[in-house]
């Protein structure tokens, strides 16, 4: 328990309810590499909230059910994928109605700096 005492700065008993609960969101980050390598990512939204990883002694002994459910889908369409990444140049890439929102409109103009130069 020094380890959680230092890392987490509380006290033993504080510790308790946190470290089950960084136990099993460790789990379900173990979930979540496995469901990306396989299947792709499940959620965009999920994080592991600690900046530790408990002891293995501590996932062996945790008893409790794990409830895999994630958020699904992703933060953005292809589209907004694609316009989020080009430079204005390339506005041709995506359909003519949205040429304004990277040329000139005026509450997303600066999100597409104009570029120096274009590699070819």
């Amino acid at each position: 328990m020094q380890y959680y005492n230092e890392k987490l700065g509380q006290s033993p008993r504080e510790n308790y309810k946190r470290v089950e609960n960084m136990v099993h969101e460790y789990l379900r980050g173990i979930q979540w590499v496995l469901h990306y390598y396989y299947a792709g990512v499940i959620s965009w939204n999920w994080f592991y909230p600690e900046h530790y990883a408990p002891f293995a002694t501590e996932i062996a002994a945790y008893k409790k059910q794990v409830d895999f459910n994630f958020i699904t889908g992703s933060p953005f369409t292809p589209l907004e994928q694609l316009m989020a990444v080009l430079p204005p140049q390339s506005k041709s890439l995506v359909p003519s109605c949205f040429h304004v929102l990277m040329e000139s409109h005026p509450e997303t103009s600066y999100f597409y700096p104009k570029v120096l130069f274009i590699l070819k």
